[in-house]
């Protein structure tokens, strides 16, 4: 009996990814071993409805985009153990991807969803926004903002945008409650790490495991502007969180206050949500090809 095989795609991540991916599924696939099925996400939360509808009916599903595309095709599926979940990164950071050492590019990526590695990797959530990857808030959410908004892609612009606000950025005092503490810190950014990196390598929390039920907070300090650069250089090296201007804090769950304007990122979507927030690690595992 053949194994059973969704792809969803989103066919406006990537340039002509939707094409390109059809024509590699149909090259690669043995159908001796495997009966496919594509569908393309057609709005907004598509890739949610589809997963749903169909976890019980395939073996493996697998998403074909970018951050948001993945975020959704996951969200449908977590909890579902009988169904595995296969990652074809198209986007522009691909942060999930990387952490799991799936291949950016598309053949690749495509072959090895008929491996058989396998992996049950946490689910989150921020307030009702579920996540897989990071999420966060202050200074990096405020740019994820600027970046969604505007009509630029790729890392050029994300850095370009980033230097042209750091210097107008103002720190929020956080106050961060867990189970166990309670820390107030004024502070740059606060990021919720599932996986170790934002994407393009930029690891916010390297030493995040995404499978031990907790998760990784990340408090960026206000630090000297002179020590910009040499911060950079550490957030690509993964050694961040050896800078004395670095904590992490790991829990199941943590609530964040705040006095100021809250813009919050996940996997790579950006919106403002109230105060306080609340970011916990879902009972709900994601059974994924990596």
């Amino acid at each position: 009996m053949s194994t059973t095989v969704l792809f969803i795609i989103n066919p406006i991540s990537g340039k002509r990814a939707g094409l390109k991916a059809k024509s590699i599924i149909e090259k690669k696939i043995d159908s001796n071993l495997f009966s496919y099925k594509i569908e393309e996400t057609q709005y907004g939360g598509h890739g949610t409805e589809i997963a749903e509808s169909n976890k019980n009916n395939f073996d493996i599903i697998v998403a074909i985009g970018g951050d948001g595309t993945i975020n959704e095709v996951a969200k449908g599926l977590a909890g579902c153990s009988n169904v595995k979940m296969g990652i074809v990164p198209t986007g522009s950071g691909n942060g999930l991807a990387r952490h799991l050492n799936i291949p950016l590019k598309m053949d690749e990526a495509i072959e090895a969803i008929f491996s058989d590695k396998c992996t049950a990797i946490d689910t989150c959530f921020i307030n009702n926004n579920f996540f897989i990857n990071v999420a966060g808030s202050g200074f990096d959410a405020f740019v994820a903002y600027l970046f969604n908004s505007g009509s630029g892609r790729g890392l050029f612009n994300y850095v370009k945008i980033t230097v042209k606000e750091f210097f107008r950025y103002k720190p929020l005092v956080y106050t961060i409650t867990s189970d166990t503490e309670s820390v107030q810190k004024t502070a740059l950014s606060v990021s919720f790490a599932n996986s170790s990196q934002f994407g393009n390598n930029a690891y916010i929390a390297p030493k995040a495991n995404i499978s031990d039920g907790l998760i990784d907070l990340v408090i960026v300090n206000k630090f000297p502007i002179w020590k910009t650069p040499f911060l950079a250089v550490s957030l690509f090296n993964k050694t961040l969180y050896k800078s004395k201007h670095i904590e992490t804090l790991q829990a199941k769950q943590f609530t964040i206050d705040c006095n100021g304007k809250n813009y919050v990122h996940y996997d790579g979507e950006s919106l403002e949500l109230d105060f306080p927030l609340t970011v916990k690690v879902s009972d709900n595992k994601l059974m994924v090809i990596c």
